[in-house]
């Protein structure tokens, strides 16, 4: 994550510096000038936007709490437990508590929302 910001910190430096070293041509104002002007601005805030919402909805989604029940199969008991959905992987699991449980290919997981209790 660290390598995609500094990458894109260097492309937006070397864009200025090349920009700025550019000599400046006589501004002519015409109509079909001003509109591409406005519809890349537009453009650039639209991304924006709808990077800001996506990287939003990311992190909110992430932290959402769900409850774990884990059945194990040999003893036939139930555990719940719970954990943040980012926390949620394949073969293993963190709970809030930062306990990290590895589940073996035997268990049995149900996942619902914390709110359905």
């Amino acid at each position: 994550m660290l390598l995609k910001i500094l990458l894109t910190l260097a492309v937006i430096f070397t864009a200025y510096f090349s920009y700025k070293k550019r000599k400046p041509v006589a501004p002519t104002a015409s109509a079909s000038s001003l509109l591409t002007r406005y519809l890349a601005v537009g453009s650039l805030f639209t991304v924006l936007l709808l990077s800001s919402v996506w990287l939003g909805w990311r992190w909110y989604d992430g932290n959402r709490v769900l409850t774990v029940t884990i059945v194990s199969p040999e003893q036939g008991e139930t555990q719940a437990f719970k954990v943040r959905k980012r926390d949620l992987g394949q073969s293993e699991l963190e709970t809030i508590e930062g306990l990290k449980i590895r589940l073996s290919s035997q268990e049995r997981i149900m996942i619902s929302s914390s709110d359905q209790q």
